[in-house]
């Protein structure tokens, strides 16, 4: 939704690869100069809390460099480390379990179909 609202040369938060998440909802949630009321209550109203905690969840996932001494946690994208210290990868057995993998698919493709309604909202120029 960050990246529509931007496509529509509104940039109110640049998109980066430190997969802040929560923060790009933040901005989406207290967007009201660019877009109309409905659109605030609709962004307001899709981003219940239970998404945003999926969000965050999801967010956790992405690839970071651990503390000097850590071990790398795991994420979706680079081998990491278990609790025992092996090494495991995000396409191991077992690495998520089918719930996580629904759960995240069912968040993605509601964004997905949302985006547009919410991009559509935008006024151009402001």
């Amino acid at each position: 939704m960050v990246a529509a609202v931007n496509d529509l040369d509104v940039p109110f938060f640049v998109i980066s690869s430190s997969h802040l998440l929560a923060k790009e909802i933040n901005a989406l949630q207290t967007l009201s100069r660019a877009i109309n009321k409905a659109s605030v209550a609709f962004i307001a109203q899709f981003f219940t809390q239970e998404r945003q905690l999926l969000v965050a969840e999801m967010s956790a996932l992405a690839p970071r460099f651990p503390q000097k001494g850590e071990a790398y946690a795991r994420n979706t994208e680079y081998p990491h480390t278990l609790a025992s210290g092996e090494w495991t990868a995000p396409a191991a057995a077992g690495a998520f379990t089918e719930d996580e993998v629904t759960g995240y698919q069912n968040l993605a493709q509601e964004v997905c179909e949302n985006v547009s309604r919410s991009a559509n909202a935008v006024k151009p120029g402001r």
